[in-house]
């Protein structure tokens, strides 16, 4: 969760949680600290998959459906990466 260290100490979860969108980030704009570790763990695991995929031995023909699993697994479609 995108939240900040004071938020973290808070009793009332709830209204926390009123504060995230869907994916756990948090709708205020505020950058945390959590906020970038969090978005740099998805960053170095989405470009270890994709990687992985480059360098490994794939077939051209799989090739664009792994990626989009590999994108699908994170929670991003074709539709929402070109927005």
């Amino acid at each position: 969760m995108d939240i900040s260290e004071e938020d973290i100490m808070e009793d009332d979860l709830s209204s926390i949680k009123s504060q995230l969108d869907d994916r756990g980030w948090n709708t205020k704009g505020v950058m945390y600290p959590a906020t970038f570790c969090r978005a740099f763990m998805i960053f170095n695991t989405l470009r270890h998959e994709i990687l992985e995929l480059s360098l490994g031995n794939v077939p051209k023909e799989s090739l664009a459906s792994r990626t989009r699993l590999v994108f699908a697994s994170h929670g991003y479609s074709r539709d929402s990466l070109t927005k």
